[in-house]
């Protein structure tokens, strides 16, 4: 009977393997079957939806060009409406294809996403004194929009290729498998031998998995050392919220009570409600309202935020979402960051407390020397014009002594005029740059014409250049568009800006400049043939005080406030000044101010 069943035993066991193997074609015909359905399908979804964040995109792009040409808030709106269409569109596409990408969704996720986060940021909340509205900024959003579009194209044309690749890639394997299948009917007849060779597999197919076993200890063994070593303190909740792994350094920030329930398996809201009842960090808001927030910025991570602890030490805490669900949370010590952000806020705060009290005392002295000076220039003047009518014609007889006695009157009374012009220049310099930076100054802004501007200040300073024998010429770009400015403070600048051009060149001439490259905005520049400035000198030369030279060999020759002065008035009215200077070759002020709109 014994014998009887074994010989049954091989028909059997072939008659086994052959159903076996018949089914597996079977299966295999209908896998390959949903296979050549499937990935298409796949690649083709994916397809279109990159294609459809790209031509949204581009609508984002065409949106911007025309709140770029006109720059209103309803346009502005149109953008971000365009703009919220695009981040829905990413949306989608990170939440569908993060892990499951085919031809690239990912990539081009990557590519848009700065992208639009800054133009967001930039349309809502400006971008430093930008306004949401400013051409400067539409400008410079539609600048990277474009660059970003580029990149877009490229993204989805290496998709195309991609895409079409992998089909034909698909098509020659399911032309393999076939022949394969074709290859395992005919084996058929060898199935005799193929037992021997699946026992074969077997055996090979379990040293393998143990093996693999082996290998992910030894991963796991490597990952908790590495995890060890970092100095911050690092641990993983599953998407249940509960606790899977954590390094001793995440332990190290929780107190001895609280560090017995911080164990794999224990949920997050556990360890945070033991934080709370040890009393363990600062919240002003009360222990539950503390706990709610943490719990809320654990399930719904937005970056990383600082938790000052009682004993004094701050914690940074980083928690990011993973794509099963779970969450990582990373703790970093602080405190010296924190205790050095303190010491540089109160060094900040001492030094703003220190330049207020110190443009105080500058505008109440400069106010209380303004009167006696005003006296003293006054009879200074009457002095000098008695002793010229009075006192002279009464001298008729001189001799040596008595001229070189008049020689030094005369001398000294047009040193203290021309010593008291320049204090009251000073005075009136740091009047005006006190009353700008104050807020007090008085503005008169009106659309004007730069060219009239230019004129005005030349002559003003005609007397300056023509006595140096200089010439100042006055170049003003056909068809400039209005700028937007007061003209008197702008007059200052200029003739600031050509007096000092002036100053420091002995031989040559002077070029004052106007143009507009793209019609929001208006430069100025006034350029000289003098001595130029030192690169070390052109970084401080808009500090208050700040003169060009040594003066502690020369005599200064000015205040050190028109510059400072004429980057305040220049600043206030929306535009920038800057500086380009060779020593030897001469210097270039300009300045560009907003385009009448």
């Amino acid at each position: 009977m014994a014998d009887a069943g074994r010989s049954f035993r091989g028909p059997i066991l072939i008659g086994l393997v052959l159903a076996t193997v018949i089914g597996v074609i079977g299966y295999v015909q209908i896998a390959v079957k949903r296979l050549e359905e499937g990935l298409p399908l796949r690649v083709m979804a994916e397809k279109r939806a990159m294609e459809r964040v790209a031509r949204n995109f581009y609508e984002l792009l065409a949106a911007i060009q025309s709140a770029q040409a006109h720059p209103t808030e309803t346009n502005v709106g149109a953008i971000l409406d365009h703009l919220a269409t695009v981040e829905s569109d990413l949306k989608t596409l990170r939440t569908r294809y993060t892990f499951d990408t085919l031809i690239g969704a990912s990539a081009l996720h990557a590519t848009i996403s700065p992208t639009v986060d800054d133009t967001r940021i930039w349309l809502t909340e400006g971008f430093g004194a930008l306004e949401p509205t400013s051409p400067i900024l539409l400008n410079l959003v539609l600048t990277r929009v474009r660059e970003t579009m580029s990149k877009v194209f490229d993204k989805t044309t290496e998709a195309d290729r991609i895409a079409f690749e992998i089909l034909t890639e698909q098509s020659a394997d399911l032309g393999q498998l076939r022949s394969r299948l074709i290859l395992v009917l005919v084996a058929v007849v060898l199935l005799a031998g193929a037992l021997i060779w699946l026992a074969i597999l077997q055996e090979r197919v379990t040293r393998k998995r143990a093996e693999a076993e082996a290998a992910e200890r030894r991963a796991q063994a490597r990952l908790q050392d590495a995890l060890e070593s970092t100095s911050e303190g690092f641990a993983f909740f599953d998407a249940s919220e509960k606790l899977v792994t954590a390094n001793s350094r995440y332990r190290d920030f929780f107190l001895r009570d609280v560090q017995e329930v911080v164990k794999p398996g224990t949920a997050m809201e556990t360890i945070l409600r033991a934080v709370v009842e040890n009393d363990m960090v600062t919240a002003p808001m009360g222990g539950k309202a503390w706990l709610d927030w943490r719990l809320k910025r654990f399930r719904q991570p937005v970056g990383p935020f600082p938790v000052e602890y009682r004993d004094g030490r701050w914690v940074q805490v980083n928690e990011r979402k993973t794509g099963d669900g779970g969450t990582v949370v990373i703790y970093s010590d602080i405190t010296e960051l924190k205790e050095r952000e303190f010491q540089l806020t109160r060094a900040r705060d001492e030094a703003e407390a220190a330049s207020e009290a110190k443009s105080t005392f500058l505008a109440n002295v400069s106010h209380e020397l303004r009167t006696p000076l005003t006296s003293i220039l006054g009879f200074a003047r009457i002095v000098q014009k008695r002793f010229e009518t009075a006192v002279l014609p009464l001298l008729s007889d001189r001799d040596r002594k008595t001229e070189r006695a008049i020689g030094q009157i005369t001398g000294n009374l047009e040193i203290m005029l021309a010593e008291g012009d320049r204090l009251t220049k000073l005075i009136n310099d740091v009047l005006d740059l006190e009353k700008i930076e104050a807020g007090e100054m008085v503005w008169e802004i009106s659309p004007l014409e730069i060219d009239e501007v230019m004129d005005q200040a030349a002559a003003a300073t005609r007397s300056l250049y023509e006595q140096k024998g200089l010439t100042l010429a006055t170049e003003a770009a056909p068809d400039l568009p209005r700028a937007l400015g007061d003209r008197d403070r702008l007059v200052q600048v200029l003739v600031n800006l050509i007096s000092n051009a002036v100053k420091f060149t002995e031989e040559g001439h002077i070029t004052c400049r106007a143009w507009s490259e793209d019609g929001t905005r208006i430069s100025v520049s006034v350029t000289d043939t003098g001595a130029g400035i030192a690169p070390e000198d052109q970084a401080t030369i808009f500090q208050k005080f700040r003169q060009v030279g040594d003066t502690l060999t020369e005599k200064p020759s000015g205040t050190g406030l028109g510059l400072p002065i004429c980057r305040e008035i220049v600043e206030h009215l929306g535009g920038m000044m800057w500086v380009e200077s060779t020593q030897g070759k001469g210097s270039t002020f300009g300045f560009w101010l907003p385009a009448e709109r």
